[in-house]
C-alpha cells in the first residue's frame, strides 16, 4: 500500500488528515513492533548464520564484527552455500562475473555478488556478502 493509499484511508474512516511525514512515522512504528527494532534483528544474525552452517554442511559463513566497548558491532557477512558451490564446480564454465549493488535506508552499504555461467548461458549464483563499502579489499 502507497503513502497516498494510506493518507486516503485514514482520511475515508477516521475523516482526518495526515500527512506523509505522520505515515511513515507510523509504519515505522508499526514495522518496530511486529519485527522488531534493527539492533534486535543485528543481535539475530550469529543464530542465523549457525544454523546455515547446522544446515547447509559444507557451507562458508563468515560474520566480521568490530568492538564497540564490549558489544560486537556488524561490519560484513559472507555467504557460500556448499552446493552451490559443488553445482559450479560441475556444471559450470570456468568464468565467473562480480556485481554489486547498493543497499539503502538506515544501515547503508553494498551488496556483493559472485555467478558463474551455465551451459545455457544463464546466470549460477555462487556467493555472496553485505559489505560498508564496494573496494578490493573487500572482494577479496
Amino acid at each position: 500500500m502507497s503513502v497516498a493509499d494510506f493518507m486516503a484511508l485514514v482520511r475515508k474512516h477516521y475523516s482526518i488528515d495526515v500527512t506523509r511525514d505522520q505515515c511513515y512515522k507510523a509504519k515505522n512504528f508499526a514495522k518496530e513492533r511486529i519485527q522488531g527494532s534493527i539492533e534486535e534483528q543485528y543481535e539475530k544474525l550469529w543464530d542465523y548464520c549457525e544454523e546455515l552452517k547446522r544446515q547447509n554442511p559444507g557451507s562458508t559463513v563468515l560474520v566480521k564484527t568490530s568492538l564497540r566497548g564490549d558489544d560486537p558491532v556488524f561490519e560484513r557477512l559472507y555467504i557460500c552455500f556448499a552446493q552451490l558451490r559443488k553445482g559450479f564446480i560441475e556444471g559450470c564454465r570456468t568464468m565467473v562475473d562480480f556485481d554489486g549493488t547498493f543497499i539503502k535506508g538506515q544501515h547503508p552499504g553494498q551488496l556483493l555478488s559472485v555467478v558463474g555461467i551455465y551451459a545455457n548461458n544463464g546466470m549460477f549464483p555462487i556467493a555472496f556478502a553485505v559489505v560498508e563499502t564496494e573496494n578490493r579489499d573487500m572482494w577479496t
